[in-house]
């Protein structure tokens, strides 16, 4: 249960498991996508989400919004959720 919903989705796996539940089950590997603390680790986890995951169903969140939610600036999650909430209604 996400505590601090900045801090809790800034690693994106969240954003992975949220993607295997509403998306076809075999586009997200959880496996591949670790808890992180560092700002590298959590680039990773972005860069994979939007290269294996966002990209095959057409979603693209832009470099300065990963960056955002990496550092957890305030507002940023909450708009690439609700962004993320639209498309996946239209998969």
């Amino acid at each position: 249960v996400p505590k601090n919903i900045t801090r809790d989705f800034s690693d994106g796996v969240l954003i992975a498991e949220i993607m295997k539940c509403y998306t076809t089950k075999d586009l997200v590997q959880l496996h591949s996508y670790q808890p992180a603390n560092s700002t590298a680790a959590k680039f990773l986890n972005w860069k994979m989400l939007s290269e294996k995951v966002f990209h095959k169903i057409g979603l693209e969140i832009s470099r300065t919004d990963i960056e955002g939610i990496v550092t957890c600036s305030s507002g940023v999650i909450e708009r690439v959720l609700v962004f993320l909430y639209k498309k996946i209604l239209e998969v």
